[in-house]
């Protein structure tokens, strides 16, 4: 092995040793941010297939085609045991939209217990709460995420 290698190795220890005294890296150092308090739990995925479902809205799509009849939206769902996944193209996404391709997926797989969607309005509108209230189906929504959180603590300390 070369000598000269030998001294350049032994140059970037000493540097990193000078940098990192105690033997801990900067990275660990940081200090602890709101989310380092948030308690990790793991995410229980559901024994009996099609119990709990997914649901989101994509879209404004541009059409490709006539033939496409107008449909800019396409309402997802997806089964979390199975990872099933059922995409179907709408008009709007109106609520009653929304309950009628609900209906439509699940009378072919049977009604959910839960369904996990954004707060968007079509999810939270009366139609749907009633449509979930009658089916028996427990509704939970997706927080806003960390921006979410941080503007709502900032409201609630004013």
């Amino acid at each position: 092995m070369d000598e000269s290698l030998g001294s350049v190795w032994s140059q970037a220890e000493n540097k990193q040793n000078a940098y990192d005294i105690d033997g801990v890296g900067e990275n660990l150092r940081r200090g602890l941010t709101y989310q380092d308090r948030i308690p990790i739990t793991p995410i229980v995925r559901p024994e009996n297939p099609f119990e709990v479902w997914s649901v989101d809205c994509i879209g404004p799509l541009e059409p490709s085609s006539r033939r496409e009849r107008g449909h800019k939206y396409i309402i997802c769902a997806v089964d979390i045991c199975t990872r099933w996944a059922e995409a179907v193209p709408v008009r709007n996404i109106k609520a009653k939209t929304t309950c009628e391709v609900l209906i439509r997926i699940f009378t072919q797989t049977g009604f959910p217990k839960i369904i996990c969607t954004d707060q968007g309005t079509n999810f939270t509108a009366e139609l749907t709460e009633a449509f979930k209230d009658v089916l028996g189906i427990a509704p939970r929504f997706a927080t806003g995420g960390c921006r979410a959180l941080e503007l709502h603590s900032k409201r609630n300390a004013e």
